[in-house]
């Protein structure tokens, strides 16, 4: 039911990427559709999404399905504080400082 679900997805979220295409002819411009490509789209996530399910082991009972997520953010590293900020105390909301030449 998964599978199916996703790969349902995938065809909702491929056909204005790839059911679509623009013909010119001598008329001028027209809308082509490709639908066997969105069908394409959607058997290939089917298959991977079934793949991945029947591949990977079971979780055991009463553990975390995020546990992958978890053990590679805890080995990132954390992200620097990209505006320092200046001021007194830790209760209070603090802003930058405008430089010295900029203060009305």
């Amino acid at each position: 039911m998964d599978a199916a679900r996703a790969g349902g997805m995938a065809a909702v979220l491929a056909l204005p990427l790839l059911g679509f295409r623009l013909v010119d002819s001598a008329e001028g411009l027209s809308l082509g559709v490709r639908l066997s490509w969105v069908a394409y789209a959607a058997i290939a996530v089917f298959a991977a999404r079934l793949a991945w399910i029947y591949i990977s082991p079971p979780p055991e009972r009463g553990s975390n399905r995020i546990w992958l997520a978890s053990a590679l953010l805890r080995h990132l590293p954390p992200l620097p504080n990209p505006l320092p900020l200046r001021g007194r105390g830790d209760s209070s909301l603090n802003f930058p400082s405008p430089p010295e030449g900029e203060r009305s």
